[in-house]
């Protein structure tokens, strides 16, 4: 197995169990270029409630996480899905075809990107809302309609129960968000499992999706993975974050550490990358390209783009190590940074 492996972000003093714990999780998929080792020795624990942030530029592994997870990567592609997703004893990754159909849409549930690929163009959003529901229980048709324009009004459709019979393309891109959040919710899942889900609208609507998000939390109490490559996102609604590059987390930090400490050269270079409401210096990028993922990783795999490699970081791939309790940082640098602050400290 590629990388090194190490668990992230748990809490090991807090008294509630997490809701879900991925333990080394890899996928490897096909191409036709060769194997692509889209996800590298995964690990976290998430606890009820909890929202978990996932950072990284295209290609860090992002969205083929929450797809492993929820057992949605295309089988067509998928070489090899290791370790393991738990959620309430049962390892996600292990379950047959029936079985994660009860799981799906019940108690752990995804927010895509693009409602429109997700949504059947040729059925009514509440219709699809009730399918969700009644795939899962019965309830008698009142109550399910009732239900359904109540889920409607919670993620903030206005006039509710008239637009239950509207097809998806009589709505706009926002509206057909809400929908999909609306479904994501229906039967309060204990995970939701959100793969960018305001990118492609604009900055109003961004934030009036993410409020609709944390009034469907706190509705549910379920936990939530949400993946963006927005920080801006990331430091208004989540509490604990992963920063991913190459398949492989390279820092785990809470919200706050992470942009108050950042130690990973990479993580420094995403929070240098973010535009500047003011002044007139232009937007920065990360020097070279994101990894040729489809080759065995040797060495750390940001080197060709770290202004702080080491010859070590060359030839050998760095464990996470915690920098502080619940802040570990994969990097060479960052090690031995730590190292001489020890000597320096020993020595007085």
């Amino acid at each position: 197995m590629l990388g090194a492996t190490s668990t992230v972000g748990q809490h090991p003093t807090d008294p509630v169990d997490p809701v879900l714990s991925v333990r080394d999780l890899s996928t490897t998929l096909r191409t036709g270029q060769g194997d692509v080792h889209a996800v590298r020795g995964v690990s976290f624990d998430l606890a009820p409630g909890e929202v978990l942030g996932v950072v990284g530029e295209s290609g860090a592994g992002k969205s083929m996480l929450l797809l492993s997870i929820a057992g949605l990567a295309p089988a067509s592609i998928v070489r090899s899905i290791e370790g393991a997703a738990l959620l309430g004893g049962r390892d996600l990754l292990r379950l047959t075809p029936r079985q994660r159909q009860r799981v799906l849409g019940h108690e752990l549930t995804m927010i895509f990107q693009d409602p429109g690929t997700t949504l059947n163009p040729l059925m009514a959003v509440g219709d699809q809302i009730a399918e969700v529901i009644t795939n899962h229980a019965a309830v008698p048709r009142r109550q399910l309609w009732a239900r359904v324009i109540r889920l409607l009004d919670t993620v903030g459709i206005p006039a509710a129960a008239r637009r239950v019979d509207d097809y998806p393309h009589q709505l706009s891109g926002g509206m057909r968000q809400r929908v999909g959040i609306a479904i994501a919710i229906a039967n309060e899942p204990k995970v939701i499992l959100a793969d960018e889900p305001t990118t492609a609208l604009d900055v109003t609507i961004q934030a009036q999706i993410l409020d609709v998000l944390a009034e469907a939390r706190a509705r549910t109490g379920a936990a939530t993975i949400l993946v963006t490559h927005d920080l801006g996102v990331i430091a208004e609604v989540a509490d604990r974050v992963l920063v991913m590059y190459g398949g492989r987390v390279q820092e785990s930090a809470s919200v706050g550490t992470l942009f108050e400490d950042p130690r990973h050269p990479y993580s420094l270079a995403l929070m240098s990358c973010q535009p500047r409401l003011h002044g007139d210096e232009p937007a920065r990028s990360i020097p070279g390209s994101p990894p040729n993922v489809t080759e065995a990783v040797v060495g750390c795999v940001f080197a060709p783009r770290c202004s702080r490699r080491m010859s070590m970081c060359l030839e050998i791939e760095p464990e996470l190590e915690p920098v502080e309790p619940g802040h570990p940082v994969a990097c060479h640098a960052v090690n031995a940074d730590l190292a001489g602050e020890r000597t320096d400290v020993a020595a007085r």
